[in-house]
């Protein structure tokens, strides 16, 4: 079990090698890097448009969660003991949509900044 371990790993590295190869590339004679930025400018107002309509579900988000958690903590001081337990439980899930949320449109953030250092 052990052998066969070790000789997988060993064939996972060959290949990885063997798939692989570096590219030592330049740009051509006379191409400059203010060209590369006009000849992808029509990339640049999909990019604008999408950050936009991820503002503004950021935004949507913020605000319909704070709402919510202004909800749930009205009706948790207002409520008998035996309801504070189901509103214990309905906050749970509300809980996790709200990291979802934040999460989805911080990550959405992350790899478009990534891929604008692989465009530069």
């Amino acid at each position: 079990m052990k052998h066969k371990r070790i000789v997988g790993t060993i064939l996972v590295i060959l290949l990885g090698f063997m798939l692989t190869s570096p590219v030592f590339a330049d740009d051509p004679p006379g191409y400059s890097q203010m060209q590369r930025v006009t000849e992808t400018s029509g990339n640049s107002k999909l990019v604008n448009a999408g950050n936009q309509v991820l503002g503004v579900i950021y935004a949507v988000g913020v605000v319909v969660s704070i709402a919510t958690v202004m909800i749930i903590g009205i009706r948790y001081m207002m409520a008998s003991p035996g309801d504070r337990a189901d509103l214990k439980a309905r906050a749970i899930p509300f809980l996790i949509g709200a990291f979802i949320t934040f999460g989805a449109v911080n990550i959405l953030k992350i790899v478009g900044q990534i891929g604008d250092w692989i465009n530069q």
